[in-house]
C-alpha cells in the first residue's frame, strides 16, 4: 500500500493511522501540519491524534475501532431577529467526531455495459482496486458487475489479504459487452445483502452507470443507503437521483472519465465514516429527510418565525445499529444571536439556491431554455444582495450558478455538458450538506487530486 500524500511505498517507515482508517507516513502528516493541513488528504475527516513535532519519538497508534452503535445526534439552535422585527434561525444538527472508524458492508454494482469500453472501464477496473486496497479485514466487500445481466464475482466477504487479493485479479480482466439492466443489478445486490447472517456497522450499495434503463424505477426490492454515480453526460440523471433518493443516499456526477477514481473514492470515505442513515428533522411541522449523517458533519435547518413564538423540533433517524432514535426539542424564539446573523442567512440563501436549481432543472427538461435561465440569474441576484454575500458559503453558491449559466447557453450546450446532471448532483450536494462548489459530491479537489494520484501512481493509468 502506498502513502497517498507522497505516493511512495509505507514499507517499514514510521506510519500513523488517522481515526479514517487511513494510513499515511508521519512525516507526510507532520509536513502537512506545519501548513494547517489537519484533514485527512482521502475522505477530509479530521486526524484525531496529536501530531507530534519534528524530532520526536513516533506515537503508539492503535488501529481504528469500530463506531460505538448508538451515538446520539445532538441538536441547538442559532437565532437572530431581522429588519422586519422577525425571528430568523437554523436548527443546528451535529454528529460529533469520534476516533472510529465505522466497518461497511458495500455492494458495488459495477457497468460492464459495451458503452464503458475504452478509457471508462480502464479507469473502473482501477478505481475498483484502489477500493480494495482502501478496505480493512472488518470491512466487507461484493462486486457485481452488471450489463445486461447481474452476477457477483464472489459473496460478500471480508477484505483480509487474501480476500482482497482475489477480488483484484477479477477486477482487473473485467470486460464491456451487452447492454445495461440496472434493475438486475438491484436484485443482485438484494440477494447479496439479504443472505447476511451478520451485519457490519453501515451498509451501502454504490451503482456505477454511464447508461439507461427505463424499467429500473419498477423494481420491486427495498435496499439500504444507496448511492449513486453517473458517469459521463449520457447517462440518466433523473433515474440516478431517483434511485439514490429512495433510500436518503447521494448521486454525484463524474463529467469526464478521469473523475471515476476520485468518485469512488469519495463514496467510499461517506461509506466508512456513516454514523446514522434515514436522517427525518421536522421543524414547525416541516419535514426534511436529511438522509445519511457522517462523522462530524454539521446540518443547518434554516427557518423564520415570529420573534417569542416557540420553534419545535422532532429529529429521528436510525443509528449504525439499525435502532430507531428520536429527539425533540423546542426554542423559546427570545434568545438572539447577532453574531450568527450572517450564518444564519447564508443557510436562507442556500435554500433559495436549491429551489432554484430545481426549478431550472425541470424546466430545461420541459424545454424551457430561457425560464431555466431566469431563474438562476434571479436567485444569483438576490444572494448577492444579501447580508451574507460576502461569506465562502455565498460565493460558491453564485460560483455554482455561474458554472450551471453557462451550460444552458443553449438546448445542445446543456445536454453535451451534462447539465441535468450537474443541477441534480448540485441539488443533492447542498440539500446534505456534504460539498459545495464544482467538486459537488465526488470531493474537493483537495481529495479529486489525491484520490486519481493515487489511483494513477500504483496502476500506472
Amino acid at each position: 500500500m502506498d502513502c497517498a500524500i507522497c505516493l511512495a511505498e509505507l514499507g517499514g517507515t514510521t506510519r500513523i493511522t488517522a481515526g479514517c482508517g487511513h494510513t499515511f507516513h508521519l512525516a507526510c502528516v507532520q509536513g502537512l501540519a506545519v501548513h494547517g493541513h489537519t484533514l485527512c488528504p482521502q475522505c477530509r475527516a479530521p486526524f484525531s491524534v496529536l501530531l507530534p513535532r519534528a524530532g520526536d519519538p513516533a506515537p503508539d497508534v492503535p488501529p481504528a475501532r469500530a463506531v460505538v452503535a448508538n451515538r446520539a445526534l445532538q441538536l441547538s439552535f442559532l437565532c437572530t431577529e431581522t429588519e422586519t422585527g422577525k425571528c430568523a434561525g437554523v436548527v443546528v444538527l451535529h454528529a460529533p467526531h469520534e476516533d472510529h472508524r465505522v466497518g461497511v458492508d458495500l455492494v458495488v454494482l459495477a457497468d460492464v455495459s459495451g458503452s464503458m469500453v475504452g478509457r471508462k472501464i480502464t479507469l473502473l477496473r482501477e478505481s475498483l482496486r484502489f477500493l480494495i486496497g482502501e478496505l480493512t479485514p472488518r470491512d466487507r466487500l461484493c462486486v457485481v458487475p452488471f450489463n445486461d445481466h447481474a452476477t457477483p464475482l464472489a459473496p460478500l466477504k471480508p477484505m483480509n489479504d487474501e480476500n482482497k487479493a482475489a477480488l483484484a485479479a477479477e477486477c482487473r480482466v473485467l470486460d464491456v459487452r451487452g447492454g445495461t439492466d440496472i434493475g438486475a443489478a438491484l436484485l443482485a445486490a438484494h440477494r447479496v445483502l439479504s443472505a447476511r447472517r451478520s451485519f457490519n456497522d453501515t451498509t451501502m450499495v454504490l451503482l456505477l452507470s454511464d447508461g439507461q434503463d427505463n424499467d429500473a424505477m419498477r423494481t420491486a426490492v427495498t435496499l439500504p443507503l444507496v448511492c449513486c454515480v453517473g458517469i459521463g453526460s449520457d447517462h440518466d440523471a433523473f433515474l440516478l437521483k431517483e434511485l439514490s433518493a429512495r433510500s436518503g443516499g447521494t448521486f454525484a456526477y463524474a463529467p469526464s472519465d478521469a473523475l471515476i477514481p476520485a468518485t469512488v473514492g469519495a463514496a467510499l470515505g461517506a461509506a466508512t465514516s456513516t454514523v446514522a442513515t434515514e436522517v427525518r428533522l421536522k421543524v414547525k411541522g416541516e419535514e426534511e429527510l436529511v438522509g445519511a449523517f457522517t462523522d462530524g458533519q454539521t446540518f443547518y435547518h434554516p427557518f423564520s418565525s415570529d420573534v417569542g413564538l416557540p420553534v419545535t423540533v422532532a429529529l429521528t433517524y436510525k443509528d449504525n445499529g439499525g435502532n430507531a432514535r428520536e429527539a425533540h426539542a423546542e426554542f423559546d424564539g427570545v434568545t438572539m444571536s447577532e453574531t450568527s446573523a450572517d450564518l444564519i442567512d447564508s443557510h436562507m440563501q442556500r435554500r433559495l439556491f436549491m429551489r432554484a436549481i430545481k426549478s431550472s432543472v425541470d424546466m430545461a427538461r420541459g424545454g424551457d431554455m430561457a425560464g431555466a435561465r431566469d431563474a438562476l440569474r434571479s436567485c444569483k441576484e438576490t444572494i448577492e444582495a444579501s447580508r451574507s454575500a460576502a461569506t465562502e458559503l455565498c460565493a460558491s453558491l453564485v460560483a455554482d450558478l455561474n458554472a450551471q449559466l453557462e451550460r444552458l447557453v443553449d438546448s445542445r450546450t446543456y445536454h453535451q455538458s451534462g447539465g441535468a446532471a450537474t443541477g441534480l448532483a448540485r441539488m443533492t450536494s447542498h440539500t446534505m450538506q456534504r460539498a459545495t462548489g464544482d467538486g459537488l459530491l465526488y470531493a474537493t479537489q483537495t481529495v479529486a487530486d489525491a484520490t486519481q494520484r493515487a489511483v494513477d501512481a500504483t496502476q500506472g493509468v
